[in-house]
């Protein structure tokens, strides 16, 4: 498409691209180009296929990380994150920059991604040696303290209702 047509590469976006190590290096000469690719947490090898793309030359700030929430819960690739930096090695600060910063370029969501002056202030406080959630605030409100729900809806005040999700039970 690049090829024979007038489209700008930061217009395609392909996902799901670690299926197979041609689409990796087909992602890889995407990205050159100036694209971006997403890598998807549902065979749970996030760690092996981004150091695949990072040794064949991909750019980290056009790489993108998701979950595929309809298959796997978020926490699946909050998992894989904290996998690739506290069992493989990879540097956090580009690690998050997978699913905060690069995520939100990509998108257009010039608000959000990064703390900086102008932009939502967003925060996720990790415990530093195991990367385990502490603090969320998001919104201007305190979502999770010490690891606990800090938050209630309004709307379930004076209700009956019972809110339960189910799923399989990772290792």
């Amino acid at each position: 498409m690049l090829d024979d047509y007038e489209i700008a590469p930061s217009l395609i976006y392909p996902a799901h691209v670690e299926r197979s190590e041609q689409l990796m290096r087909e992602a890889v000469e995407l990205v050159a180009r100036g694209s971006y690719v997403d890598l998807d947490t549902v065979a749970q090898d996030l760690p092996e296929w981004l150091r695949f793309y990072l040794d064949h030359g991909g750019d980290p700030a056009r790489l993108t990380v998701s979950s595929d929430a309809s298959i796997n819960s978020p926490q699946t690739l909050f998992a894989q994150i904290r996998s690739c930096v506290l069992e493989h090695g990879f540097p956090l600060a580009q690690t998050l920059s997978h699913v905060t910063a690069n995520t939100a370029a990509v998108l257009r969501l010039d608000h959000k991604g990064r703390l900086e002056v102008g932009r939502d202030a967003d925060l996720l406080v990790l415990r530093k040696d195991t990367l385990e959630i502490k603090d969320v605030i998001a919104g201007g409100r305190r979502l999770v303290r010490d690891g606990e729900l800090a938050f209630s809806e309004n709307f379930l005040a004076e209700s009956n209702r019972r809110i339960r999700l189910e799923g399989k039970q990772q290792d």
